[in-house]
């Protein structure tokens, strides 16, 4: 790309869905934290569903997933607890 190569866009992901819920529920357990939920329909334009579409990246950059949803979010939380202010902090 840096030499006149063509650039492309790629999805990474794991290639299924999680609901909100799912990583709601992730997020509790791994922070300990519990609070109120209230459920509510979906916004006005919303997908009900989003899925990233890996084929591309396995195909071109031999991508396979390795992290859950609960490997994702223990390594925002630490990420926010070494910088809790954010990158300036």
């Amino acid at each position: 790309m840096w030499s006149g190569g063509k650039s492309e866009t790629i999805n990474l992901g794991t290639g299924k869905g999680n609901s909100v819920l799912e990583i709601v529920d992730a997020v509790q357990k791994i922070t300990g934290v519990k609070f109120d939920l209230k459920k509510a329909g979906p916004r006005k334009g919303e997908y009900a569903k989003m899925i990233a579409d890996i084929k591309k990246a396995k195909k071109v950059l031999g991508w396979v997933p390795s992290r859950t949803i609960k490997d994702s979010v223990s390594s925002l939380v630490a990420w926010y607890e070494r910088y809790p202010h954010g990158w300036k902090g």
